[in-house]
């Protein structure tokens, strides 16, 4: 299904801690999620294998997180409300760990329980 700026905007607001994009239009998931961040006020955070993980458009990667795991503890201890674009990730997902790694952080990211918001399950 084609997302556009606004159903991504949707899905961060609505708490969605991943969100999968496949697509071979690089450039125009770019654009969406520059405008998307810029609008939500909340920085860009990109990464990928040979550069590993930083912020978007700016020169040098954070030290040591090429590994996917070093990345994934790097946006774990992170304070920055960021979106974080992982490029070429699904690969990534067969390693030792990295699935388990992922799903608790995307634990951390949900909302906590309250009025209106849902409880686990």
């Amino acid at each position: 299904m084609p997302i556009d700026k606004n159903g991504f905007k949707t899905l961060v607001r609505s708490y969605h801690p991943v969100i999968a994009i496949d697509t071979v239009e690089e450039d125009r998931v770019e654009r969406l999620l520059v405008e998307a961040a810029t609008e939500l006020g909340v920085s860009l955070m990109e990464w990928s294998v040979t550069a590993g993980l930083r912020g978007h458009g700016e020169p040098g990667p954070m030290y040591g997180t090429t590994e996917p795991k070093q990345a994934l503890s790097h946006i774990a201890e992170s304070s920055r409300d960021s979106i974080y674009w992982l490029k070429d990730f699904t690969p990534h997902l067969e390693g030792h760990g990295v699935v388990r790694q992922l799903r608790d952080l995307t634990r951390d990211f949900r909302p906590a329980e309250g009025p209106g918001r849902p409880g686990p399950g």
